[in-house]
């Protein structure tokens, strides 16, 4: 080994040389979560046939001005399938009773009572943005069929997104069920198809009775998914647009047959033909579509009441309702 001669400068390495080093480091670690971030994506990725769905092109402005957040992961549908009912055997609700002829909700097990055949026909989530008059200038009620199966987090489906995040979507409004026989009624009304995602929603059910559910009222969709019912839907002018039919909305309206918002309790997976089972009912009896077609003093009074007991949890759009619903009668 050669020495040093006797005075001479150690050499040191230079400063940028050491940031490049640890630049270096730092990318790799940000490329390895990148790929990590990659694969979680592919494995949620849909299968489709045919030319790539066009996304409106619009401006930052537009999008941050309005509270719009895109989701690119939300624009690949695929075509349906009616999936095979998943059967088991079912059970009828109990209840206990107290004074003053207050029930109170107990467990339910097996399949939702009313069907055992209840199931979920199709999950859909958004296929693309689309141009819209109203004040938010796009809408994200384009709902397709999707075939794989799909996680479900607080705030609903992976991959799907709402426009309009002051009138749609948030934790109380993290899922949009509707009934495929409501969709036959309107078939037959309208005299054309209704497939699902039509109406904007995210489950098209078989079996449920999703208007003459309780809200507060707990569904297991599939092996882990926990959701709760927590208000009807309110028909607005997108939908009006959405379907261009004369008098839509109060035509929507009158029916009553409107569906039902859900919350996510406990998170998990959705894909057709999950099953679907009443696990908990309030008792109370204030049911989506009693709700919707003529709320009053009562069924607000026994909405809190049955907060108060520890039935249910009402969300932000309940409370309002019910704000606005004793108000009036004041």
């Amino acid at each position: 080994m050669q020495e040093r001669p006797h005075g001479a400068a150690r050499v040191r390495p230079r400063p940028y040389v050491v940031w490049l080093i640890g630049a270096g480091a730092l990318a790799t670690v940000v490329g390895v979560v990148w790929v990590l971030i990659a694969f979680e994506s592919a494995q949620q990725a849909t299968t489709f046939s045919g030319p790539i769905p066009t996304l409106p092109v619009f401006t930052y402005a537009q999008y941050s001005q309005r509270d719009i957040v895109p989701d690119y992961t939300g624009l690949f549908s695929a075509s349906s399938s009616r999936a095979t009912a998943r059967l088991s055997s079912s059970r009828a609700p109990s209840w206990r009773s107290h004074g003053g002829g207050r029930r109170e909700a107990v467990i339910l097990d097996g399949m939702a009572p009313h069907d055992s055949t209840a199931r979920i026909l199709a999950v859909c989530r958004v296929a693309q943005l689309r141009p819209d008059s109203g004040n938010v200038g796009v809408t994200a009620i384009d709902k397709q069929p999707v075939e794989p199966r799909l996680k479900v987090r607080t705030l609903g489906l992976y991959g799907d997104v709402q426009a309009d995040r002051k009138h749609h979507g948030g934790v109380g409004k993290a899922l949009y069920a509707y009934a495929d026989e409501a969709a036959d009624f309107w078939e037959a009304e309208l005299g054309r198809a209704i497939p699902p995602g039509l109406f904007g929603e995210n489950l098209r059910t078989v079996g449920v009775d999703v208007d003459g559910a309780e809200i507060g009222e707990r569904w297991r969709i599939g092996d882990e998914l926990v959701v709760e019912v927590t208000c009807p839907r309110t028909p607005c002018a997108t939908f009006q647009r959405r379907m261009r039919e004369p008098q839509w909305v109060r035509r929507f309206t009158e029916a009553g047959r409107v569906g039902a918002y859900l919350a996510v309790v406990h998170t998990g997976t959705v894909g057709a033909g999950d099953a679907v089972e009443v696990v908990r009912r309030p008792g109370h009896g204030v049911t989506i579509a009693s709700w919707f077609s003529g709320a009053d003093a009562d069924q607000a009074e026994a909405l809190l009441a049955a907060e108060a007991d520890g039935r249910l949890e009402l969300y932000r759009e309940m409370t309002e309702s019910i704000a606005k619903v004793r108000g009036r009668a004041a």
